[in-house]
């Protein structure tokens, strides 16, 4: 992993969802983030230390594979959900 940006510094990959059903790799850069993080019913204070690839996995969790639309920037990830295989 490079860090290119000051919030690069929290990623740690592989991902897992607090309930252990999905499993996320990333790589990416959202120009949006601050929206998803709004959008999410995140502070500010507490999307301050996620990074992209956390906030791409929380929007997974919310709003499931629609999420996808609602990224904006460049991004490339591989997503497993056990419970659905």
């Amino acid at each position: 992993l490079y860090a290119l940006l000051p919030e690069d510094r929290f990623d740690r990959q592989p991902l897992h969802s607090a309930d252990g059903r999905l499993h996320q790799v990333a790589d990416l850069r959202l120009d949006n983030r601050a929206e998803l993080i709004a959008d999410l019913g995140l502070s500010a204070s507490e999307g301050r230390d996620l990074s992209d690839a956390d906030v791409l996995l929380k929007a997974l969790e919310a709003w499931g594979t629609a999420a996808v639309h609602r990224l904006a920037g460049g991004f490339a990830f591989a997503l497993w959900n056990s419970a659905e295989r």
